[in-house]
């Protein structure tokens, strides 16, 4: 059974245009390229701000642990990581999806 991983990133006020745009031209291609697409990448426009919510399909805990451990090493990642330091906070959780409500891939 797949696994989603749910990250919510909180941004310095007033920076959230500027993380977006360097995650956009440092980080987004790299990260994909070891991660694969992103299901969705958000940003809260009502209630607690300054967020960006990642959404991420896995096919178990050990492909995510593959996939990670590998862009962890890539020194691009590294590099996006050191010039993109405007995070405040992060929150991850791990999400399986219920048996009545599967998403199509996993039908």
């Amino acid at each position: 059974m797949a696994i989603y991983e749910e990250r919510i990133y909180e941004i310095q006020p007033g920076k959230l245009s500027e993380y977006l745009q360097r995650y956009k031209e440092l980080g987004y291609e790299v990260q994909t390229q070891h991660l694969g697409r992103p299901i969705g990448y958000f940003v809260s426009e009502i209630g607690e701000l300054n967020l960006v919510v990642q959404l991420r399909r896995y096919e178990s805990h050990a492909d995510r642990d593959r996939r990670r451990a590998a862009m962890e090493a890539d020194p691009a990642w590294i590099h996006y990581r050191m010039v993109n330091s405007l995070q405040v906070s992060q929150k991850n959780r791990i999400l399986i999806s219920t048996e009545f409500c599967l998403l199509n891939d996993e039908e």
